[in-house]
């Protein structure tokens, strides 16, 4: 079932080959951090929550990926990521660097910043890019920027890590799984919200 909540690593998968994946991410301990409340219905952002989706948003350009649908809920959080192209070892290791050694000064507001990645294409050794190697910068991005928010902004405090190890994939194999997938998404929010 496309909604088991189990890890589902497939040993004969290639992670990095063109693929439409539906992904969850789970904040630490299920600590709710993203939110600030619910309004009139909605759920409102916090600052880190914000800031968690623009640097989704900019995983686009980052990794040269397209994203489907997203939602970020209070603890969780749940996308869908379409793999497009190759990149080496060497464009993965600059990207790495690049989150390591962002420049976050120039932040717009509380934690937003511009794409920090410059990953492109060298043609050396040549490596695919897997999903675990882009949730894996986002998390190290994101965390990052988390820290730069306790430090200046106040932000609450997390015990050694901001996101759970790590996360849950489905592959989404058709047009039906995705049309179920993208209910599944819009619907979250209401679900938390009628349920709370």
């Amino acid at each position: 079932m496309i909604f088991d909540r189990k890890s589902v690593r497939l040993k004969d998968w290639d992670y990095s080959k063109r693929a439409c994946y539906f992904v969850t991410m789970c904040i630490d301990k299920r600590n709710s951090i993203l939110m600030a409340d619910v309004d009139n219905g909605l759920l409102v952002l916090n600052d880190f929550g914000k800031m968690v989706s623009r640097s989704w948003i900019d995983s686009k350009e980052d990794f040269n990926i397209s994203l489907g649908n997203f939602v970020l809920m209070p603890d969780h959080f749940h996308g869908i990521v379409w793999m497009k192209r190759k990149m080496d070892r060497a464009a993965i290791k600059a990207a790495r660097t690049d989150i390591a050694n962002a420049d976050i000064a120039n932040t717009e507001g509380a934690g937003f910043m511009p794409a920090q990645i410059k990953a492109t294409h060298t043609g050396i050794a040549h490596k695919n890019i897997t999903l675990g190697n882009i949730i894996g910068a986002f998390k190290s991005k994101t965390t990052g920027l988390y820290i730069k928010g306790v430090k200046e902004f106040g932000w609450p405090k997390f015990e050694k890590r901001v996101w759970q190890r790590n996360y849950y994939e489905s592959i989404i194999k058709n047009r039906i799984d995705y049309i179920k997938v993208v209910s599944y998404i819009r619907n979250n929010p209401k679900k938390y919200i009628n349920g709370a």
